[in-house]
């Protein structure tokens, strides 16, 4: 069975409330078992206020949720060697859970500071882009995913 949303609307996580709180939008979904109609889900966002869903927004549009996150994720794991340990991270699996809003935040520190942004570009996007060998190599998959961030117009 698939899960496949049933309208056209974008696939981003929606931020809703304080501290950093999120959910996805009211939308709905249908399994696709291949036979017959399918059930449908709906998914529906916490009842807060809408000043706390506009501040949340406006702290996603202007980078700010973005720059506090990352600059306490590189604090916290500037020490650490093991990469595995790094992306675990509570702060770095906040920026995955912005969704598609933290792309342009990442690669742009991507191309200015570098670090290691693969996994999240990759949970958020669902794209590898690179051959395997490409993907073996720090440096050589930071130009891959800055060309890939150019191309789908995320980076100018």
């Amino acid at each position: 069975m698939i899960l496949t949303p049933r309208s056209t609307s974008t696939d981003s996580v929606i931020p809703y409330g304080k501290n950093g709180s999120l959910a996805f939008a009211s939308r709905k979904y249908h399994l696709d078992a291949g036979t017959g109609p399918a059930p449908v889900l709906d998914f529906a966002p916490p009842r807060d206020s809408a000043d706390d869903r506009s501040e949340t927004l406006q702290a996603i549009r202007d980078g700010s949720q973005f720059k506090r996150l990352a600059s306490n994720w590189k604090s916290a794991t500037g020490h650490l060697s093991n990469v595995g340990a790094k992306v675990s991270e509570s702060h770095h699996q906040q920026i995955i859970e912005m969704g598609t809003a933290a792309i342009p935040f990442i690669l742009a520190d991507l191309r200015d500071n570098g670090g290691h942004w693969y996994v999240a570009l990759e949970a958020i996007t669902h794209v590898a882009p690179g051959t395997p060998e490409e993907r073996q190599k720090p440096r050589t998959m930071r130009e891959v995913w800055l060309r890939w961030g150019t191309e789908s117009g995320y980076l100018l």
